[in-house]
């Protein structure tokens, strides 16, 4: 049986090229790039509450648009009756 078939996975490399070996520094920012990354994750997670809290006064407006949009549209409706 021939191993050259075409659906049977080759290495593209030998063993040369392939090495477990880090660089000194490699650690280093990996550790960094974690810590900087989870910093910014607990940032954006301990404010993603206050988006549940209303801005004063903001519900107020927006009721009193909602009600100007509902008579505005009662009036075209009625105007389209005619």
């Amino acid at each position: 049986m021939s191993a050259d078939h075409p659906w049977v996975p080759r290495a593209t490399c030998d063993s040369s090229c392939v090495h477990a070996d880090a660089a000194a520094g490699h650690s280093v920012v990996v550790a960094w790039r974690i810590a900087v990354r989870a910093t910014f994750a607990v940032l954006l997670l301990s404010a993603l509450p206050m988006l549940a809290i209303p801005l004063p006064g903001r519900s107020h407006i927006q009721r009193e648009l909602a009600i100007r949009d509902y008579e505005e549209k009662g009036r075209s409706d009625t105007s389209r009756r005619c």
